[in-house]
């Protein structure tokens, strides 16, 4: 484990007696030597042998997420009201999270494409698989004189921007398949590939056993038969308030410990190209919340509640936005964090 502080200041950062946890109920856990200054825009780098060994209260980050925090201090262990830091899911094995501000200023700590301790973040992870498309409220079905929710025309789709078929699956693990999770949960089939450059979709009714159910709905939508119709899911996406996250299975855990149970594998949000994307869409009262990996844009289209990625490439305009200086010369914040 491995933690980096950044001061985005012109100036020197003095920040003796500062305290780092992962726990913000509990503060004070490793206390930052006497002596340590952080130059302009330098970097303070923080060894999980030091959190485990020179701890006031020793601690380790685990594989299945966690969360991390740093408060100010005075020379006499008071806290003197500031902090900054951010809670994390799990990630796979060498990749860290680190900060990233987007265009409009917002502040997210997402996986990383590369690490890259001591020099600005290489920015986020681009994810071969995305949510592409949601129909989360179709329009409704007029039926004497009432309207009713068309739930069964419902769907989410998933865009492959590779050129090779990807697995839905661990292919070491077969049982081990991806992933939704949210408003609807859905396990995929093992052996279920997204085609290249293709797309697959989830629905709400089983287009196996309702064949005839899943022509209707391709030619409702005008779907192709090359694209794979998988489903059901449980729950259901509701109008106005909802989210979806897309998970993958990470390799299985080999200890109990801090990690879990023994041969279960940790699953890991698909992150995204910018900061985007938890790959994760929220829906909420009819706004449109976007998390930080979902790469591209997204936007309402029509009265059928419509949410359409606009673009699954990384804007190169927000690079600028990512370590934009807005805090005094005392204020550090958590820059970077590898499990």
């Amino acid at each position: 484990d491995v933690v980096e502080l950044q001061n985005l200041s012109s100036f020197p950062a003095d920040v003796v007696g500062w305290f780092l946890t992962d726990d913000i109920d509990i503060p004070k856990k490793f206390r930052i030597p006497n002596g340590t200054i952080i130059g302009p825009g330098g970097f303070l780098r923080i060894q999980s042998f030091d959190l485990s060994s020179q701890s006031l209260i020793p601690f380790g980050f685990s594989s299945l997420g966690e969360q991390v925090f740093i408060f100010s201090g005075d020379l006499n262990t008071n806290l003197t009201g500031y902090l900054h830091g951010f809670k994390f899911g799990a990630q796979s094995e060498g990749v860290s999270f680190g900060r990233y501000v987007d265009s409009e200023k917002r502040e997210h700590f997402v996986a990383q494409s590369s690490s890259t301790l001591g020099q600005t973040n290489a920015g986020p992870r681009i994810p071969a698989v995305v949510i592409s498309e949601i129909m989360y409220h179709p329009p409704d079905i007029e039926l004497n004189g009432s309207f009713w929710n068309d739930s069964e025309d419902e769907y989410i789709e998933l865009a492959n921007r590779r050129d090779q078929a990807v697995a839905l699956f661990d292919p070491s693990a077969l049982t081990n398949t991806w992933r939704l999770s949210g408003s609807v949960e859905y396990s995929f089939p093992a052996n279920t590939y997204v085609p290249a450059n293709g797309y697959l979709l989830v629905v709400s009714f089983d287009p196996v056993v309702n064949s005839t159910q899943a022509q209707a709905f391709k030619a409702k939508y005008g779907i192709g038969e090359e694209v794979t119709l998988v489903g059901p899911y449980s729950g259901h996406l509701d109008n106005d308030n909802g989210r979806v996250s897309l998970l993958f299975p990470d390799t299985a855990i080999q200890d109990g410990t801090t990690n879990g149970i023994n041969g279960t594998p940790p699953y890991v949000l698909c992150r995204g190209s910018r900061v985007f994307g938890q790959f994760s869409v929220a829906i909420r009262s009819r706004r449109i919340w976007i998390f930080p990996d979902m790469p591209g844009s997204v936007s309402i289209r029509g009265r059928s509640g419509k949410l359409d990625r606009r673009s699954s490439e990384p804007r190169p305009s927000l690079s600028s936005d990512f370590k934009s200086g807005h805090r005094s010369a005392t204020r550090c914040h958590n820059n970077n964090v590898r499990t």
